[in-house]
């Protein structure tokens, strides 16, 4: 705690709530590190190791080998100085040799890959993976120069922060003396051999943007660095530029080196826009020429995103098309449950349409940046809607949304979007023209009154509270006659839609009479009204306009005009204003593109096929690994000799000298000494002392395959935890790590018992979508007010006790709420990590939720979870983030602070993370079961912080703006579209509060939209519920008929060509180029060929195909049927015809049992 108070100023509230958490959370390490010492695991203590700061965590997944540790002098670098800065410092002292002397080559490693992990905030494995190794190489002159080699894990640092890196090793080899790369040194053509990798690689992977031939050939030219790399694509390699086995060859293979090509592309010339800025701001020289190269991410502002709408997929419906009239209007603010990449819509919204979107939604946006995840705000606009029998209304309320969607024709309006400040100056995207909303409207109300409340006493009292406050159109007038305010915006319409003609024929045609506006049915009035989107009725052949509607239309166009307007008006609302002596604003604002991306997520995380104990039984279990199969008699087995149980398998030669056994545990069951790792040579099969053969001069290996009793280790293993698994007890084939050190069966076994599954590293996981939170009622997340003030929560964000279950009070930042159904699967780990420690580890369990002997009729008290912690892990890092549950939610989603999402290096834009158990990760996470491939460490967790600290987190929840409103000159800058940095309005975010360590770091976050309810509507999206695809894709065309802002002919076209079609032709290539799988389970080998006699070469059994027709043409028919129904166009319409001969050509029909004679071709 002392370590913490010494990094980071806490209010005195946050002194109690880390505290908490720490003692807990020492609680349950102390107990995990009992269990460990044990010696069951492959590792004594608990494999993830504790961090509290970026300097711990470089120190721990660098470990650099100094003299001295590097901790404290980095420390001290990022008290002052920001992160990039702290990470060039430490880079240079490091190569100056100023903690300890290292190897020219080895200090110029070790220098980049710290500096690489400061500025990764020490959360990735990028560091030690994905730069896998860096050389100091010659150029043909004798000059030395560094080389850098990328690997795929480098994608997890990010763009910026990969492309950084080449800065940062430029930066180290100038401390170092270290000459400049020269490309054409040794007279290969090493830029063009890039780029032809980079156009291959382009055709299986893709990057987030697209960059010239001129940009990547300039780019390499001009690189103080090599970047070069390992290859990363196997079976794939070039054809122009290989490699020819001379002396002096610099690129060393003709695979694909997909590290650095990312590195490249999405790194250096995609963002160097913005790496330059950095590379400005940092006061880097020898750099200026990437300012110059031109990236054709968005064409550099040139073409708008809209192309991203082409990328259709079946059943994810297309719900705006950008800046196309009627989709979501723009509007700016964060309500408690946005920002930090989420964004807002009212609920009506997605209710007409039957909820294609919900709570944690992704949707790809055209601005401000690619994707977001969906929340509900319901206090901002909802849709104007044309019902079957013609009559236009509004729909503010979800319920009367829910009870109309079958009665609605037609989406004329969809409603607001609430999208951040705080989004836009992340994403460095220009700021657009706001319309005129009930924020701006409040402001000047208030304005005004300060300015007139003398000579209007009376209006005080009728003041409203806030933005969202219904007032009728009487009032409205009254206060915009009495202090010359703007009409309110509940009473504008689009008018701003309309052309002064079509405006003056509204005028000309509508009469009032009895307090009703009535016009004769006409089809082009018609269509003005729902232009305008004003509410209406059919009453026979009457258009009628009734209540507060009829009044502000009346007041509006003035019909009852009595005396001569002035004609010189040059806009539509200039005119109104003119004939109703009222200003009236444009209410437009931009139309936002949303299309559905990926459905919301919260489900365990299984791997395929789905393992629950970590133990190689090779393939005695058939194909579902079976454990139980393993130990059968098997069919053909000699009666004479009965199986035994015993199997052939690769395992550790983990040995007691003390006692000269075998034991698999890290501590000798007899004697209580640890077990060492026998070398073993694999040709001679001799132990050996050293990791070399004396005798074979091959490298040595810690593991062997033995003849395995595993009958009995299975018997031994049930009568220790006291449960028989029910089948399939599902293994593994073999073991992926170098060790190959199994899991203990036992851990199995009650996994079986509690229906879990673990994933590869020993943790079970809970998947979910990440979904920003700052604030929260009692009634929002299902938690007593009991039990919130024994959590710490004692008062509303206004000061006043909390004794109501919608009181509004401010989250922690490592508080969690999270799915019900994510709380019954953590309270089955919880019982199963329990019964581990007494049954297993002979200790006293912990938790002790909800005892029953009765495992599948118990229904789980979730709200036992309640303070309760858990692990957090992105899945391209290394580093789990605490945080404690709070609240459960119906909604597929983790609630949480962003400072939280972003401490595990995520924003909310529709990606999921995985929930863990803390005391799951600490009993059962061992290194030791990773994959020792490229890559093996990410998403692990190899360290776990504790404690949350800001100025740590990314800078995008640093960019979050926590301002009770948008001051209204915002509102009026933004009509010049300009840039969010340079806007003169200052818009509060939590950065200011981070740099000058100010604690409302921590607290005082307001926001500008309420809501109240973040949970609202259906948990699931109709396309996670409904199977069938084309029951899909007719809900998603009957959305696209019904919304005036799509076009459902461009939405087939797109469907048929970005996804129908490659979908086809890529079936169809694996078919012709598929394996045929050995029928036998205790085979299933795989042959490239299908023998004459169709059997197995191995066991004679017969042999299978792995791709089948139908899969393979399962889409043809849907796309045949669209391409009739829609007008795709000739070119589309055509090819599919043309797929469909193809078709029928390469798979025959099968009544056609005629065959062509050889003759007939003569």
């Amino acid at each position: 705690m002392e370590q913490i108070q010494n990094i980071v100023n806490l209010p005195d509230k946050y002194q109690t709530y880390n505290k908490k958490i720490l003692n807990k959370f020492f609680d349950i390490y102390q107990l995990s590190s009992k269990a460990r010492w044990k010696g069951i695991d492959p590792e004594i203590p608990p494999e993830s190791k504790i961090t509290i700061d970026i300097a711990d965590r470089v120190s721990e997944i660098c470990s650099p080998q100094t003299e001295t540790p590097i901790n404290e002098r980095l420390r001290e670098l990022l008290k002052s100085n920001r992160q990039e800065i702290a990470a060039l410092k430490i880079s240079e002292e490091i190569a100056r040799g100023k903690f300890g002397e290292m190897e020219t080559e080895e200090g110029l490693k070790t220098a980049i890959r710290v500096g690489l992990a400061v500025v990764t905030e020490g959360v990735t494995v990028a560091p030690i993976q994905g730069l896998s190794d860096v050389q100091i190489r010659e150029n043909k002159d004798g000059t030395k120069y560094a080389c850098l080699f990328f690997a795929g894990p480098m994608r997890s640092a990010g763009g910026t922060e990969s492309g950084f890196t080449v800065v940062l090793a430029d930066h180290v080899r100038k401390t170092m003396n270290l000459s400049t790369y020269q490309p054409y040194s040794m007279g290969d053509d090493e830029p063009e051999r890039i780029l032809e990798e980079l156009r291959m690689y382009e055709r299986y992977q893709s990057f987030q943007f697209k960059v010239s031939d001129q940009s990547l050939l300039e780019t390499v030219r001009r690189l103080p660095v090599e970047v070069n790399g390992v290859d990363t694509e196997q079976g794939k390699e070039v054809v122009t530029h290989r490699i020819k086995g001379e002396k002096g060859e610099r690129i060393t293979t003709n695979g694909l080196r997909g590290g650095a090509l990312r590195v490249l592309n999405d790194g250096i010339i995609g963002r160097n826009k913005k790496l330059f800025k950095l590379i400005k701001d940092l006061n880097i020289s020898d750099w200026e020429w990437l300012e110059n190269i031109q990236s054709d991410k968005d064409s550099s502002n040139k073409k708008p995103k809209e192309s991203t709408f082409d990328d259709v997929i079946s059943g994810r419906p297309v719900l705006s098309i950008p800046k196309k009239p009627g989709g979501f209007r723009l509007r700016y603010g964060r309500s408690f449950n946005t920002g930090h990449a989420t964004i807002g819509i009212n609920p009506a919204s997605s209710a007409i349409l039957g909820y294609p979107i919900v709570v944690g939604t992704q949707v790809k946006i055209n601005l401000p940046g690619k994707a977001s995840t969906i929340s509900f705000v319901d206090t901002i606009e909802g849709p104007r809607v044309v019902l079957k029998d013609g009559s236009l209304i509004q729909i503010n309320d979800q319920i009367q949304a829910e009870n109309l969607k079958n009665e609605i024709d037609r989406v004329v309006y969809l409603g607001d979007i609430l999208i951040s400040y705080g989004d836009f100056l992340e994403n460095n995207h220009p700021l657009l023209k706001s319309g005129y909303v009930e924020e701006i409207w409040i402001q000047e109300l208030y304005r005004q009154w300060e300015e007139n409340k003398f000579n209007f006493p009376e209006l005080k009292e009728k003041l409203p509270k806030s933005y969202y406050t219904n007032i009728d159109f009487d009032l409205a007038i009254e206060f915009s006659q009495k202090l010359d305010i703007p009409l309110h915006p509940k009473y504008l319409y689009y008018w701003d839609r309309l052309t002064l003609e079509e405006t003056k024929t509204l005028q000309t045609k509508l009469a009032i009479n009895n307090e009703i506006i009535r016009t004769t049915k006409d089809n082009n009035i018609k269509k003005l009204l729902e232009l305008a989107g004003i509410p209406h009725k059919i009453q026979e052949n009457t258009i009628i306009i009734t209540g507060e509607d009829m009044k502000a239309v009346s007041f509006t166009l003035n019909l009852l005009q009595t005396e001569n307007i002035n004609q010189d008006s040059t806009t539509t609302c200039e005119y109104l204003s003119n004939i109703c002596k009222t200003p009236i604003r444009e209410k437009s604002a931009i139309s936002v593109g949303i299309r559905v991306g990926r459905p919301e997520k919260a489900m365990m995380r299984k791997q395929k096929p789905a393992v629950e104990s970590i133990f190689p039984i090779n393939k005695d279990g058939g194909l579902k690994s079976d454990i139980l199969e393993a130990v059968k008699p098997r069919p053909g087995d000699n009666p004479n000799k009965p199986n035994t149980g015993k199997i052939s398998i690769t395992l550790v030669n983990s040995y007691c000298n003390n006692c000269d056994r075998y034991e698999l545990k890290s501590k000798c069951e007899k004697c209580n000494k640890p077990t060492e790792y026998r070398k073993l040579c694999p040709r001679c099969r001799q132990f050996r002392d050293d990791w070399k053969c004396p005798k074979c001069k091959i490298q040595t290996q810690t593991h062997g395959t033995q003849e395995f009793n595993l009958k009995s280790e299975l018997e031994n293993s049930i009568n220790q935890v006291k449960y028989r698994p029910s089948a399939p007890f599902k293994g593994v084939e073999k073991l992926g790590n170098e060790v190959k050190f199994p899991e203990p069966l036992s851990k199995g076994l009650l996994r079986n018992k509690y229906n879990l599954s673990t994933y590869r590293d020993a943790t079970i996981r809970y998947d979910v979508t990440n979904a920003p939170l700052t604030h929260a009622s009692s009634r929002m997340i299902n938690t007593s007010i009991e039990k919130l003030q024994e959590l710490g929560y004692t008062h509303d964000i206004h000061g006043n006790p909390l004794t109501n279950i919608d009181q509004i009070f401010e989250l922690f930042i490592q508080d969690i709420i999270i799915p019900k159904e994510a709380g019954e699967a953590l309270i089955r780990i919880s019982k199963f990590t329990d019964e581990l420690l007494t049954n297993v580890y002979q200790l006293n369990s912990y938790y002790n939720f909800n005892e029953s002997d009765n495992i599948q009729q118990t229904k789980y008290e979730i709200n036992d979870l309640l303070g309760e912690l858990i692990v957090g892990l992105a899945p391209h890092t290394s580093v789990g983030i605490v945080g404690r549950v709070i609240g459960f939610t119906e909604s597929q989603v983790c609630f949480a602070h962003p400072y939280w999402h972003s401490a595990k290096r995520r924003d909310c834009d529709g990606d999921g993370d995985s929930l863990m158990l803390l005391m799951d990760v600490l009993l059962n996470f061992s290194q030791t079961y990773l994959p020792d491939s490229i890559g093996g460490l990410m998403d692990a967790p190899l360290l776990i912080q504790p404690i949350v600290l800001p100025k740590e987190v990314q800078r995008q929840a640093r960019n979050m703006d926590v301002m009770h409103a948008y001051p209204k000159e915002f509102y009026y800058e933004t009509s010049t579209n300009p840039n969010p940095t340079n806007i003169k309005t200052k818009i509060q975010t939590t950065e200011e509060f981070v740099l000058s360590g100010n604690e409302k770091q921590f607290i005082d976050f307001h926001f500008t939209h309420a809501t109240s309810d973040i949970s609202t509507g259906p948990p699931r999206t109709s396309y996670t519920t409904d199977k069938n695809i084309n029951i899909k894709i007719e809900k998603q065309l009957d959305i696209a008929k019904k919304i005036d802002a799509v076009d459902p002919n461009k939405v087939v076209q797109s469907l048929i060509k970005t996804h129908l079609i490659p979908d086809i032709i890529g079936n169809t290539r694996a078919y012709l180029s598929q394996e045929f799988r050995c029928k036998n389970k205790y085979c299933q080998k795989k042959t490239r060929r299908m023998p004459l006699n169709n059997r197995c070469r191995s066991c004679r059994e017969p042999l299978q195909a792995t791709v089948t027709r139908g899969s393979a043409l399962k889409y043809l028919p849907l796309a045949l049927r669209l391409s009739n129904e829609y007008d795709v166009g000739d070119y589309i319409k055509n090819r599919v015809e043309l797929i469909q001969e193809e078709a029928e050509y390469i798979f025959p029909s099968e009544k056609d049992e005629n065959q062509t004679e050889l003759t007939a071709f003569v």
